[in-house]
């Protein structure tokens, strides 16, 4: 064949052009759906929850200090006001201590002050009709010492009721006691005096005046008595 060839001239290898090569076709793309995601509610309630419960807990917590910080502070201010009590008591306790001590010596005073006027008054009378029985009875006038006795008499008896009508003043028990004394001797005197002349009997008179003279003996000493404890 390579004869062939090389005895034929004529036959001459033209050079064929190469037909372009066409890329070969692309693969289409085939989008693909987009996957969903999965819901996130499944852990954003149980976060929301544990948030909510930190917030809770926070404020529970303040709440429960400021609470607390209110609680102690009422506590406080109670005891605080008990203490205040308790010294108003005291203080009102020995504010009324004193006031029933002062009104404890205004009493006292009130029965010294009485006892003392009525002993004044009543001494004075009595004191006048001794001294107005004695005047008389020196004169030759019965009638007038009659009269002048029944009056010491009268005086006599209205002294002793009034005296025990009085309250005594501590002080001046003793002296009151001898004036009562006195004044009973006396009030028995002058009834003995008076009975016996009266029925004129000598005996009894003389009688009468030595126990009527005896008894202000007495009286001149419950009234000093008294005199030095009044002053």
């Amino acid at each position: 064949m390579s004869e062939n060839l090389a005895s034929n001239p004529i036959l001459e290898l033209t050079p064929q052009p190469v037909p372009a090569l066409e890329p070969p076709p692309q693969p289409a793309v085939v989008e693909l759906a987009a996957v969903p995601k999965p819901p996130k509610r499944a852990w954003r309630l149980p976060a929301a929850i544990a948030a909510l419960g930190v917030l809770a807990s926070g404020g529970l917590g303040g709440l429960l200090y400021v609470n607390t910080g209110q609680r102690d502070a009422a506590r406080n201010q109670l005891a605080a006001t008990r203490t205040q009590l308790a010294s108003t008591r005291s203080e009102l306790d020995t504010t009324t201590a004193n006031l029933g001590s002062t009104q404890n010596a205004l009493d006292a005073a009130g029965v010294r002050a009485r006892y003392v006027s009525f002993y004044i008054a009543d001494s004075g009378r009595t004191n006048t009709s001794v001294a107005n029985f004695l005047n008389e009875c020196t004169s030759t006038s019965y009638s007038s010492c009659r009269s002048d006795a029944q009056q010491i008499l009268d005086d006599l008896k209205a002294f002793q009721a009034d005296r025990s009508k009085l309250s005594v003043p501590t002080d001046l028990a003793n002296a009151d006691t001898m004036l009562k004394d006195s004044l009973s001797a006396a009030i028995a005197a002058v009834q003995e005096f008076i009975t016996g002349a009266d029925n004129g009997k000598a005996d009894q008179i003389d009688d009468g005046w030595n126990k009527f003279e005896a008894a202000r003996l007495s009286l001149a000493k419950a009234e000093t008595a008294l005199g030095a404890a009044i002053k």
